[in-house]
């Protein structure tokens, strides 16, 4: 009943997995184009790209399939949707990233679940434990700096992960041994045991860093929540040398290992964009667990609404300074603020950008409502006899951000919405207690309830 599920390091996408990457008819590509060079009308390397990671199905797309492949791409990572083969889209395909799929087209809502798991039988007295073991060590680092790394990564989760009103804790211990672990660390070259081959460093060779199993990739224990480095990059516990950030990637890779997908917040560890200062769990890691874990809350779902227009405003964020070394991560300086660690500041950020922001308005006229349903049943889970009310919510909740920040408006929701994207809380429909219990017509969606969510989303 399970199918393959595995999701890797990414840098400048996300990734949403289904099945073993895309490696038969793209691999007749041959090696060595100039990504770089001006563009023939289908860039090779850039079909190459849009097919492996889900945008294309065929090496012979339209002209107009290649133009929206390469909206959905820019779409998904923030840059302006230009349909056309730029350099700051080229630059985000040269990025450090996973080997899977950004797009899959889904099936069934049974089949959801294959793609974002969580932890099963793993749970006692209200604590998730799991443990982990390093199989394989990279010679870039020494041994103790490695076992410090992670130990550190993995108690940044412990520590950090817990919300208000959710009691469920998570330990992680080292295991003694590779058999006796729920997560098996190590660093491979090329073939090395699964599916998912590395495949060398720099531009050329390839830009996937790593690439981590979900709790749920097969049916007995081999490979789930497994995490795997390539170690044709260059690693580093420092992250002002050069190199791939060991402690970077690992914090973001544990998300993965506990189920998480990513996330559209730009402070998120889960977010796409991987930054080198500054690890630390945000308020929708924090959601994206405890709704998987716990059960479904009013916060999570209307931070994870926030987050879904938040920072991607059309127009409202400067361009991104792109590192071309396919060896290092870059970092996200979207914002161009002095500090943007700085609490107020940063909630100052976010109202500008709401300011910015254009949103879709559900309408007697349009399909935005239903719509709406449609991102609560697949990105939340929601039962189906919740939908009809919740998606009034949702309406009245975007249609106060517009209220009380004067923001633009569209028509059209796909313009706003990736329908295929990877931003997605998962649990169980028996889990929404909490939000079948909700007095629904108490939800006052004005200043006071803004003020109060941006404080939360900023913290």
């Amino acid at each position: 009943m399970l199918q393959s599920a595995v999701v890797s390091v990414v840098l400048l996408s996300a990734v949403l997995v289904h099945g073993a990457p895309m490696r038969s008819d793209i691999e007749d590509i041959p090696r060595g184009v100039d990504f770089y060079e001006d563009n023939t009308v289908h860039n090779p390397i850039a079909l190459k790209y849009l097919n492996e990671f889900g945008y294309l199905h065929t090496l012979e797309p339209t002209d107009k399939q290649y133009e929206n492949a390469l909206k959905d791409f820019q779409d998904l990572v923030g840059i302006e949707k230009t349909g056309l083969l730029d350099a700051e889209t080229k630059a985000m395909m040269a990025q450090p990233r996973c080997g899977n799929k950004d797009i899959t087209h889904r099936g069934s809502r049974h089949k959801r679940f294959l793609y974002v798991a969580r932890w099963e039988n793993k749970i006692k007295d209200n604590n998730l434990k799991l443990k982990w073991y390093i199989s394989h060590y990279t010679k870039d680092i020494g041994r103790e700096a490695i076992r410090k790394a992670v130990k550190k990564a993995f108690g940044l989760w412990e520590n950090q992960v817990s919300l208000t009103g959710y009691s469920l804790s998570l330990t992680f211990e080292e295991a003694t041994s590779e058999d006796d672990a729920d997560i098996n660390i190590l660093w491979a070259e090329g073939e090395h045991g699964d599916p998912y081959k590395f495949d060398g460093p720099g531009r050329d060779n390839g830009n996937v860093l790593a690439h981590t199993f979900y709790p749920n990739f097969a049916l007995k224990r081999a490979l789930n929540g497994d995490i795997h480095f390539d170690d044709y990059e260059t690693w580093s516990v420092n992250s002002d040398t050069d190199g791939a950030s060991f402690p970077t990637v690992l914090a973001h890779e544990i998300g993965h290992a506990l189920g998480l997908g990513h996330s559209t917040k730009q402070e998120a560890i889960m977010y796409s964009v991987y930054r080198k200062e500054n690890v630390n769990l945000d308020l929708d890691d924090k959601c994206a667990f405890n709704w998987s874990y716990n059960g479904a809350s009013q916060l999570c779902l209307f931070t994870w609404l926030l987050a879904e227009v938040i920072p991607f405003g059309k127009g409202s964020i400067p361009k991104p300074d792109i590192d071309r070394d396919a060896s290092n991560l870059v970092a996200d300086n979207r914002i161009e603020l002095e500090d943007t660690r700085d609490r107020p500041t940063r909630e100052r950020l976010v109202k500008a950008h709401l300011r910015n922001t254009v949103l879709p308005l559900c309408r007697e006229d349009n399909h935005v409502e239903e719509h709406f349903k449609a991102l609560l049943l697949k990105d939340l889970s929601f039962p189906r006899d919740m939908v009809e009310d919740y998606a009034k919510v949702v309406c009245r909740f975007y249609e106060g951000i517009h209220r009380e920040f004067s923001t633009p408006l569209t028509d059209k929701f796909h313009d706003i919405f990736r329908v295929n994207g990877v931003h997605r809380y998962v649990q169980d429909v028996e889990r929404f207690e909490n939000l079948r219990n909700s007095n629904l017509d108490e939800l006052k969606f004005d200043k006071n309830f803004f003020d109060w969510l941006i404080d939360e989303f900023t913290k």
